[in-house]
């Protein structure tokens, strides 16, 4: 039920153009759902479209926990009860809707972090921008939740990075593609903003 293309309610003020508030919306799902309708020019695809989040959801943690050195079916079993906890799986009945997709974009910025400390180069710094930036570009609320994970940011990056002791160049050349990143996909919107509204 996607009631909003591109984020554009259909509201026209009285000089013709478009005043709604959702189209200041980041657009990254809205993008996503509309791609799925494309092919057959109905909804149908998009009222499935949160399944491969599902999906993505249960890899995510599956990965993360591995990292933490969890037996591989405890962690297999634990990404299968993400998606059996109750406010996950009605959302399957509720057909193009958010709330899955954030929460496994939540999970792919705690994996990519977790990735880029284990290993911390350009490539991995590139993994944790895209996903830093698929998660903010999709709700502006998720930009709560990135703050609320900036101390385990700052903390995982800094306790690497001081007993590696990796020179301020390294740090540049893995911090660069995550602002990139971030000012290219995710911050586009925000940006987009500004200009037409100054807020």
């Amino acid at each position: 039920n996607p009631f909003q293309i591109f984020g554009s309610l259909p509201i026209l003020n009285p000089h013709g153009f478009e005043t709604s508030s959702g189209s200041y919306y980041p657009i990254n799902a809205l993008l996503f759902f509309s791609w799925l309708m494309m092919p057959l020019k109905n909804a149908f695809l998009a009222d499935v479209g949160e399944v491969p989040f599902y999906i993505i959801g249960i890899v995510t943690i599956y990965s993360i926990l591995k990292k933490y050195k969890v037996h591989s079916v405890l962690a297999l079993l634990s990404g299968f009860l993400w998606v059996l906890i109750p406010n996950v799986l009605k959302q399957l009945r509720n057909g193009a809707q958010y709330d899955v997709i954030c929460a496994a974009l939540f999970l792919s910025v705690i994996n990519s972090l977790l990735l880029l400390k284990d290993n911390f180069r350009f490539r991995n710094g590139l993994i944790f921008g895209i996903s830093i930036v698929l998660f903010i570009g999709t709700k502006v609320t998720n930009l709560i939740w990135l703050v609320g994970l900036l101390p385990f940011i700052s903390y995982s990056l800094f306790k690497e990075l001081k007993f590696k002791k990796i020179r301020l160049f390294k740090i540049l050349e893995v911090f660069f593609p995550v602002a990139l990143m971030i000012i290219l996909f995710g911050g586009y919107i925000y940006l987009k903003n500004y200009i037409y509204t100054g807020n």
